[in-house]
């Protein structure tokens, strides 16, 4: 015979409200000049994400860029950094363990340029797009495939360039 009775429940499938993850993406620039003088290159990069309501997040998310070529002339060392800090809002189609988003906002890309004609640095913003497709493994723990395509427009030296270009990749993250 029982007199007391005490019965606590937790739920497993409790909302989680922030993601946080890192991961490895090829860059692939948009300027032609770019791609010729320093190609395509794996870069490392990492996202926040808080979700503010229902199926919207809002996101912050940046990456670095660090690249060695040669003029195409004089074929003299040149090298090109880029960092960059975007964020906006996403949308996540939560189905089960498979959860595609879509997102859009501001970025803002700092870079440096050095070689023997001189220095080209400075910040500017643009615009990012994203697109993926988060796969939840167990608990918290997620794997995320994405797309990602930036544009921003810098002119040092008289010469106008895009500096952003598309990135594709994978991440780990955890959902909390």
């Amino acid at each position: 015979m029982t007199l007391f009775s005490l019965s606590i429940s937790v739920s497993l499938s409790e909302e989680r409200t922030l993601t946080i993850k890192s991961g490895v993406y090829y860059f692939h620039p948009s300027e032609e000049s770019t791609r010729d003088i320093y190609g395509g290159k794996a870069v490392i990069g990492g996202e926040v994400s808080v979700k503010v309501w229902k199926s919207i997040d809002l996101w912050l998310a940046g990456s670095y860029y660090n690249e060695r070529g040669h003029l195409p002339f004089t074929k003299e060392a040149t090298r090109l950094i880029l960092t960059s800090v975007g964020g906006g809002s996403k949308i996540i189609l939560k189905s089960g363990r498979i959860s595609p988003y879509v997102g859009l906002g501001p970025v803002i890309y700092s870079y440096r340029e050095k070689n023997p004609i001189g220095l080209a640095k400075g910040t500017k913003i643009g615009i990012i797009g994203q697109a993926g497709c988060y796969l939840k493994v167990t608990g918290g723990l997620l794997f995320d495939i994405c797309i990602d395509y930036s544009y921003c427009v810098v002119k040092p030296q008289r010469i106008k360039a895009n500096i952003g270009g598309i990135k594709a990749g994978i991440g780990l993250g955890f959902e909390f």
